[in-house]
C-alpha cells in the first residue's frame, strides 16, 4: 500500500522506547561521570554521534568498577547501545554485549543483553536468529520494560522472514497485553494492520485501523491510520467514503504535511473517478503546496496537470505538464503525460503543437507501445498540417510497432490516405492493397478496396476505375459498400460526360436499392444526368423528389439550384428567376450564389472538376464582362487549365485577362501565374519578361519580391549555357533580400540560392561563408529572438547547412562541417535527425554537445 512506512523505517519509532530506557534517573550528583553522561545523552538526542560516543565512553571509563554507580553505568551503557543501533553498527553492538570484561557488559542486566542482542541481529538482517534470541522473552523476564518491544521486534523480524502469520500473532499479543505507552500502541496497530494487509486479511486490517482512528488524540499514527483506511476504501471502490475520511485530515494542522499531500492526491483521484473533477482541482493544488518531497510533488503535479487537461481551461495544465516533463523526462510519469498532452493538443485541433510534442516523445523515449502511439498521433497531426509524406512515414512506423493488429491495420490505411493526399497514387494503392491482403477482417478493409478505385480515378484511369468498382459490387453484394460502388460508377460516368451511361447506372442503383442508404445521391445524380441530357422536365421531377423525400439531405441546395437551371434550360427564365430569389432567401451562404454560371464554375473548381470549371469560368468571362467577377473568372479559368496540366491554354487565358481587363486588381496575380506556367513550359526567357512586367508595372504588389525570386530562378536555369546568368540571378535574389516587406522564408530562400550561384561560379569558399552567415546564423539568431519560421524557412536552413557542410567536407575541413551540422541538430528542424545521422557517419560520438566557438 502506497504511503505506508517501510518496516525498516519503523525501527526509528522504536527510538522513543530506547530513549526512555536510557533516561533512567541518574544520581543527583555533580560528578564528572554524571556530567559526561548528560553531555552524551544530549548529543545523542541531537544526532551528534561522535560527541555522544566519546562522552558516554568517558563516563563508563570514569565509573570503572564502582558498584555504587551501577544505575549510572547502566544508563550510559544502554545509551551507547542505542547510539550503535541508530548509526547502524550491529557488529560493534554484539562485540560489546558479548565481551564479558568490557565496559558495557559489567553494567548491563540480562534482559538488556538479550534484547539488544536481538536488536543487533535485526540490524544485521538475520531475521531467524532474532526470533530465536527473543523467544520466550516475556516468560524469562516478565518484569522487563523490554517485554512489549520484544513482541514488536520479533514481529518485524517475522515479517522480514516472510512469516506474516507469526508476525501478526506478535503484534496482536502486544495489543492484547496493553503494553507500552499510547503512542507505542498506536504504532503497533499500524504494524499489525500492515502485516494483515500483506497477508490478504483486509477486513481484519480495516478493523484494527478502525480501532486506531477512533481515538481523538491528534497523533501522527492516528492520521496515518486514517489515510490507510481511505486507501482501503479506494481499493474497494468506495470513493465517497474515502473522500469523507480524508477531507478532515486536510484541515489537521498537526498532521505531517507530506501525509496531507498524499491525502490530497488520493482525494483528487477519488473525485476524478466520481466524475467531479472540478472538486479535485483545488484539493490537488493544495496538496502541491503542501508537498516538499520531490517525487510526491511531481506525482501530484502530474495528476493536477492531466486533470486540468480535461477541463475547459487547459492552458495551466499544459504549462504545468511541460515544466514537469522538461525537469525530468526520465520519470515514467513524464513519458505517459507527454503522450496525453500530445493527444489533448491533437483532439483540440492544435496540430502544430501536437506534432511537436509527439516528436519530442519519439526523440526521448524507446518504449515500443509508446513509440507506436506517438508515431500514430504524429501522423494524424501531420495530415492536418498537410505534410503528407511525413505523415505517411509516421503511420508506417506506427504500423510496424503496434502490437495490436487492429491498430496496425488502421495505420496502414492512414499511410495510404497520406500518399493519396500527396497525389502519390501508386504508393497509395500499394498500401491499400496491403491492408486488404494482410488484414482481411479489419473494418477498414473494404474502404481500402474502395480507395484503390479512387486512386485509379485520380490517375485518370477511368475505365479501370469503373471496372474496379463493378467488381466490388459483385464481390460485396450484400454489403453497404456495394451501394457506394454503384453510386461511384454512376458519378464517374457523370464526370466523364457519359450522361446516358450515368443515367443507366443511377437507374440500376434505384432498381436494386429502392430504399437504399444512398438514395438521395442516386436521385440527385439521376436528375443531374437528365439535366445534362437536356431532359429538363424529367430532371425537375427527380430533383423535386429529392427535395420532398430527403429534406435533411446535404444535396438539397444543389437540387434547388439545378431545378432553376432546368427552368433556364427550358427557357422558363421567369420561373428560374423566382426560384433563384427563393434560393438566395433559403440558402444565403450557398456556394451557388450570386451568379449561375459563376457558381457552377466555382463549385466545379473546388471539387477539382477542372474541365468543367475552366469551361464555366471562361463562359462567365465571355458572357458577363461588365461584372466585377469577370476578371476573377478568367483568372480561375486559367488556374483550372494549370491544374489540368494544360499550360499552353492557361497562358492564353491569362493573356486574355490582361488584354480585356488591363485595370483589374488581379493582373499581378494573373501575370505571376502566367510566368509560372511559362517556366513549366521551359520558356524561361518569356517568363523573365512577364516577371519584369510585374516588377515594373505593379511595384506595390505583394508579389513583387516573389517575382524577383522567380526571375532569379529562370536566370539560374539559363546559367547552364551561360555562366553570366548566375551573376544576373544573384542580382535578382539580392533584390529579394533587400526588400523590406519580403517574407522571411522568401528571404532565406533567396540567400540560399545566392550561395548556389556562388557554387556554380566556382567560388566555394564564398559559398560556404554565405550559406553559413546569411542563412544558418541568421535563422538561428532570429529564432533566439522569438521569430517564428515557417516550414519553408526550415527547409532553406536545412539545405544551406547541408550544402555548406558538403563543401567543407569536400575541402577537407571536417571539423567545421561537424559544427554546422550540430547547429542544424540543435535547431530542432525536421531534418535534425538526418543531420544527426550524418554526424554519426562522420564518426563523432555526440550530436548534442556545444558548437565549437
Amino acid at each position: 500500500m502506497k504511503g505506508v512506512l517501510p518496516y525498516g523505517l519503523m525501527l526509528v519509532l522504536f527510538g522513543t522506547v530506547c530513549r526512555g530506557l536510557a533516561a533512567a534517573d541518574a544520581p543527583d550528583r555533580a560528578t564528572d561521570p554524571a556530567a559526561a553522561l548528560t553531555l552524551g545523552k544530549a548529543a545523542l538526542e541531537d544526532g551528534l554521534y561522535d560527541v555522544a560516543r566519546r562522552a558516554l565512553q568517558d563516563c563508563l571509563e570514569q565509573l570503572g568498577d564502582k558498584d555504587r554507580h551501577a544505575a549510572l553505568g547502566r544508563d550510559a551503557a544502554v545509551a551507547l547501545l542505542r547510539l550503535w543501533h541508530e548509526t547502524r553498527q550491529p557488529d560493534q553492538m554484539l562485540r560489546e554485549i558479548r565481551a564479558r570484561r568490557g565496559q558495557i557488559h559489567r553494567y548491563l542486566h540480562q534482559p538488556d543483553m538479550v534484547f539488544w542482542t536481538g536488536m543487533a541481529l535485526f540490524d544485521q538482517g538475520t531475521w531467524v536468529e532474532v526470533a530465536d534470541t527473543l523467544k520466550d522473552f516475556e516468560q524469562a523476564f516478565p518484569d522487563s520494560p523490554y517485554v512489549g518491544e520484544s513482541f514488536r521486534l520479533r514481529g518485524w523480524s517475522l515479517v522480514k522472514h516472510g512469516d506474516l502469520e507469526g508476525a501478526i500473532r506478535m503484534f496482536e499479543r502486544f495489543d492484547a497485553l496493553n503494553l507500552g505507552r499510547p503512542v507505542d500502541q498506536d504504532r503497533n496497530r499500524l504494524d499489525w494492520a500492515r502485516a494483515l494487509l500483506d497477508a490478504g486479511r483486509k477486513a481484519e486490517a480495516r478493523e484494527v485501523l478502525g480501532r486506531l482512528v477512533r481515538q481523538s488524540a491528534p497523533r501522527p499514527e492516528v492520521f496515518t491510520g486514517r489515510y490507510w483506511l481511505a486507501r482501503l476504501d479506494v481499493d474497494d471502490g468506495q470513493w465517497e467514503a474515502a473522500i469523507k475520511g480524508l477531507l478532515p485530515l486536510m484541515d489537521q494542522a498537526e498532521a505531517d504535511p507530506t501525509l496531507r499531500a498524499q491525502a490530497a492526491l488520493l482525494i483528487g483521484r477519488a473525485y476524478e473517478v466520481a466524475r467531479v473533477p472540478a472538486n479535485a482541482l483545488p484539493i490537488l493544488q493544495r496538496g502541491l503546496s503542501l508537498a516538499t518531497e520531490p517525487a510526491l510533488r511531481r506525482e501530484i503535479g502530474f495528476a493536477l496537470g492531466l486533470l486540468t487537461l480535461e477541463t475547459g481551461d487547459r492552458e495551466p495544465g499544459i504549462a504545468l505538464l511541460r515544466t514537469l516533463i522538461r525537469e525530468d523526462p526520465s520519470d515514467p510519469q513524464a513519458e505517459q503525460a507527454l503522450l496525453r498532452l500530445a493527444g489533448i493538443l491533437l483532439e483540440t485541433s492544435r496540430w502544430g503543437e501536437a506534432e511537436t510534442e509527439y516528436r519530442h516523445y519519439l526523440e526521448t523515449y524507446n518504449q515500443v507501445q509508446g513509440l507506436a502511439q506517438a508515431n500514430q498521433g504524429r501522423g494524424w497531426a501531420l495530415m492536418k498540417l498537410e505534410r503528407y509524406p511525413e505523415a505517411a512515414t509516421a503511420f508506417i512506423k506506427a504500423s510496424r510497432l503496434h502490437p495490436d493488429p487492429v491498430e496496425q491495420a488502421m495505420c496502414v490505411f492512414k499511410a495510404a490516405d497520406a500518399y493519396f493526399a500527396n497525389r502519390q497514387y501508386q504508393l497509395a494503392m500499394s498500401w491499400y492493397r496491403q491492408l486488404e491482403r494482410d488484414y482481411p477482417d479489419h473494418r477498414m478493409m473494404k474502404r481500402a478496396v474502395f480507395q484503390v478505385g479512387e486512386c485509379l480515378v485520380a490517375e485518370g484511369s477511368m475505365d479501370a476505375a469503373e471496372s474496379h468498382f463493378r467488381s466490388m459490387v459483385e464481390r460485396y453484394a450484400d454489403d453497404p459498400v456495394a451501394e457506394e460502388a454503384m453510386i461511384r460508377i454512376a458519378s464517374l460516368r457523370l464526370e466523364r460526360g457519359l450522361f446516358e451511361e450515368a443515367l443507366a447506372a443511377y437507374t440500376a442503383y434505384q432498381e436494386r436499392y429502392p430504399s437504399g442508404a444512398l438514395s438521395a445521391e442516386a436521385w440527385y445524380g439521376h436528375g443531374f444526368a437528365l439535366l445534362r441530357l437536356a431532359r429538363y422536365g424529367e430532371a425537375i421531377r427527380d430533383f423535386n423528389h429529392l427535395i420532398q423525400t430527403f429534406p435533411s439531405s446535404r444535396l438539397i441546395d444543389r437540387a434547388e439550384y439545378h431545378v432553376s437551371s432546368c427552368y433556364f434550360g427550358m427557357g422558363m427564365e421567369r420561373e428560374a428567376q423566382n426560384r433563384w430569389e427563393a434560393f438566395l432567401q433559403a440558402h444565403p451562404k450557398s456556394a451557388w450564389v450570386p451568379d449561375v454560371v459563376y457558381a457552377i464554375a466555382q463549385h466545379a473548381f473546388n471539387q477539382r472538376r477542372y474541365d468543367v470549371a475552366e469551361q464555366r469560368f471562361k463562359e462567365f468571362g465571355d458572357q458577363y464582362p461588365e461584372r466585377p467577377e469577370a476578371p476573377e473568372a478568367l483568372y480561375w479559368a486559367g488556374m483550372a487549365a494549370v491544374r489540368r496540366q494544360e499550360r499552353v491554354r492557361a497562358v492564353e487565358l491569362f493573356a486574355r485577362l490582361v488584354r480585356d481587363f488591363p485595370d483589374s486588381d488581379v493582373i499581378d496575380r494573373a501575370r505571376f501565374a502566367q510566368g509560372d506556367a511559362l517556366t513549366e513550359l521551359g520558356r524561361f526567357g518569356d517568363a523573365i519578361v512577364v516577371f519584369d512586367e510585374i516588377i515594373q508595372k505593379y511595384p506595390a504588389s505583394p508579389l513583387v519580391p516573389y517575382a524577383w525570386g522567380r526571375k532569379g530562378d529562370c536566370q539560374f536555369t539559363l546559367g547552364t549555357d551561360n555562366s553570366a546568368r548566375y551573376r544576373e540571378s544573384m542580382d535578382s535574389y539580392r533584390v529579394v533580400v533587400n526588400t523590406g516587406n519580403a517574407a522571411l522564408d522568401l528571404v532565406l530562400q533567396a540567400e540560399y540560392k545566392i550561395g548556389r550561384c556562388l557554387e556554380k561560379l566556382g567560388h566555394r569558399e564564398d559559398a560556404v561563408e554565405h550559406y553559413y552567415r546569411r542563412v544558418v546564423i541568421r535563422y538561428l539568431d532570429e529564432s533566439r529572438q522569438g521569430v517564428h519560421h515557417t516550414e519553408m524557412g526550415k527547409t532553406w536552413l536545412t539545405r544551406a547547412a547541408f550544402s555548406a557542410a558538403d563543401l567543407l567536407v569536400a575541402a577537407g575541413d571536417t571539423r567545421a562541417a561537424v559544427n554546422i551540422l550540430k547547429r542544424l541538430v540543435e535547431s530542432g528542424v525536421p531534418a535534425s535527425e538526418e543531420a544527426a545521422e550524418r554526424l554519426r557517419r562522420m564518426n563523432h560520438e555526440t550530436v548534442s554537445g556545444p558548437v565549437d566557438r
